[in-house]
């Protein structure tokens, strides 16, 4: 994949950084650059798109903070798996773990997720963030 050629070489698999990056950074990209407008009817139901959702000033500032702040977390976690010792690469990997897997379950119980988010925008979110929450995991252990 051309991520993995960029940031690491080809010999080498996809770090429990590099999929949380590639994963999320698609989606805080999105925040930050797209209209907001546009980004709930790819995410949310049409139900929250016209009432709770509706598109506000708070709630746009809010959105691109987001983004902004997310962007950042995937570039260091990536920049720092790069150049890690293997301990503090187990330290990265566990704080991979817990982030993603915090994601899932949010994504999973919170009921704004259950109800506003498209149901397959969500279970993928879910899915995706247990596997990379469990490889990360794995990581971290050392196993």
């Amino acid at each position: 994949p051309l991520a993995s050629t960029l940031l690491l070489p080809s010999n080498m698999p996809v770090s429990p950084a590099l999929a949380f990056a590639v994963a999320n950074g698609g989606n805080f990209a999105s925040c930050l650059t797209l209209p907001r407008e546009q980004t709930l009817q790819i995410f949310c139901t049409d139900e929250y798109r016209k009432g709770a959702g509706k598109v506000n000033e708070e709630a746009e500032v809010a959105w691109r903070f987001m983004g902004a702040t997310g962007i950042v977390a995937c570039t260091a976690a990536v920049l720092a798996d790069k150049g890690l010792g293997a301990e503090d690469k187990k330290k990265l990997n566990g704080a991979v773990a817990a982030t993603s897997l915090i994601n899932a379950g949010l994504f999973a119980t919170n009921s704004t997720m259950q109800n506003d988010v498209k149901p397959a925008m969500r279970a993928m979110n879910i899915a995706t963030n247990l596997g990379i929450g469990a490889y990360a995991l794995k990581e971290a252990l050392g196993k």
